[in-house]
């Protein structure tokens, strides 16, 4: 038998240690962010990607041209009385909500799913860094895309205006308050989405949660707020024998859940001459049923809106005139501090739960 001779070569390639620029903490957090924009709107990524942050830039500029094309189109070419930009967020929050629920865990969740956080966690970053880097790219992307339908909005009202310099000097004080308006819609809708993210391994579990959590925090309160309204109906008629009028009948009538009659209705009612008709209605929770109403996930922020703007719309489009004193008379401050709450609680528990997972 004939021995088999192994061979083989040796090459001395010799060690070369990185001698290129090193950019540092600030540059890796400007890679994380940007990396966190991309795959929000799935940019580098197949088409499905992209499906999500196209459905929510048609959310944005479907609704900002519903609200300028109808009022040109009736205009008759004169000037265009556009709904208050109020309308223009008001009608996106819920919506885009939605979608932020289903976009927001492929921010988070398949660095987990993989096991790849560790890799972002080498030296200089933290993990405060990472998430507070996918949280700013979250919100700087929905920042954008509500920018956009907002800059669709006001550059058609300008087109289609007679004067456009006199609008925008008659106007101007609303564009930073707009952007102000923006930024609270982008960390509200952004922020809760991603706190969920942290609880579940697919973003179907957090879409189906988050949905489930609207649905009920929309129907419950207004139960609790529904008005028991008491009308009291008394006919007069006069005494031959006196001159004076005398009552004749009295019916009282109780109806639970109805909004009540309103001041016209009223009056038209004690029109006819011997009859006088009161309404005295209370919410079934009493006092606390405006704070009941905060409990939306969006009355808080349209309510904090509408005051900037100096507008009452947000406590007219619950249920008619019952529910307007109740949202109208909340201290300002404890509105903000809902808002506060809904955006500061959902960054806690993200710091939270990821500081976890690195432990």
């Amino acid at each position: 038998m004939t021995e088999q001779q192994q061979t083989g070569e040796l090459f001395d390639i010799g060690y070369q240690p990185y001698d290129g620029p090193r950019a540092g903490r600030a540059n890796a957090l400007l890679a994380l962010y940007v990396n966190g924009v991309r795959q929000v709107f799935g940019i580098g990524r197949g088409g499905r990607a992209k499906v999500l942050p196209a459905l929510m830039g048609v959310v944005t500029v479907g609704m900002a041209l519903i609200l300028v094309v109808i009022p040109v189109a009736f205009s008759g070419g004169g000037e265009v009385n556009l709904p208050p930009v109020q309308q223009y967020f008001g009608g996106i929050i819920l919506l885009l909500f939605l979608l932020a629920s289903i976009s927001a865990p492929e921010l988070l969740i398949p660095d987990r799913r993989e096991n790849v956080l560790s890799l972002y966690l080498v030296r200089p970053l933290g993990i405060f860094d990472y998430v507070t880097m996918r949280w700013l790219a979250f919100v700087s992307a929905v920042f954008i895309l509500i920018c956009i339908g907002l800059a669709v909005m006001i550059g058609v009202s300008y087109i289609g205006s007679t004067d456009p310099a006199e609008r925008f000097r008659d106007e101007w004080t609303d564009i930073p308050l707009s952007i102000v308006a923006v930024a609270m819609i982008a960390l509200f809708i952004t922020t809760i989405p991603l706190a969920l993210s942290t609880f579940f391994a697919r973003r179907v579990y957090v879409a189906a949660t988050l949905i489930t959590c609207i649905l009920l925090l929309n129907v419950v309160p207004g139960i609790f707020a529904s008005p028991t309204c008491e009308t009291v109906t008394t006919t007069r008629e006069r005494d031959p024998a006196t001159e004076e009028m005398v009552v004749t009948g009295t019916i009282t009538s109780t109806e639970f859940g109805s909004p009540g009659l309103t001041e016209s209705e009223l009056a038209e009612l004690n029109a006819p001459e011997g009859v006088t008709v009161t309404q005295e209605c209370t919410a079934l929770a009493g006092d606390a049923a405006g704070w009941l109403l905060l409990l939306a996930p969006d009355s808080a922020v349209t309510i904090l809106i509408d005051w900037m703007f100096d507008s009452d719309r947000s406590a007219e489009i619950q249920q008619g005139d019952f529910w307007t004193p109740l949202i109208r008379d909340l201290p300002v401050i404890g509105v903000a501090g809902v808002y506060a709450a809904l955006v500061l609680i959902p960054v806690g528990i993200l710091w939270w739960r990821y500081r976890g997972f690195t432990q």
